[in-house]
């Protein structure tokens, strides 16, 4: 039952056309599923041992719409 929001502004560096991922100055999938890693750390950070971290193997994500600057990208773990 743990649940976790983070969000992110769009900023020119983490658009598909400065990490090289498409060419318009939308929020880059990849910074997105950086987004996610940040915050599978961030939800479970209180719950591991000392000295244990993880560490992602398998991501199913769907990014639905392109977010340009100045817009805000939320991830949702629920």
């Amino acid at each position: 039952g743990d649940s976790i929001i983070l969000s992110e502004e769009v900023v020119s560096d983490n658009t598909a056309s400065t990490w090289g991922s498409g060419s318009l100055p939308v929020y880059a999938t990849p910074a997105m599923v950086l987004l996610v890693e940040k915050a599978a750390v961030k939800l479970l950070s209180d719950k591991l041992d000392e000295g244990f971290t993880t560490v992602g193997t398998n991501l199913n994500i769907a990014h639905i719409s392109a977010t340009p600057i100045g817009g805000t990208m939320p991830v949702y773990f629920i």
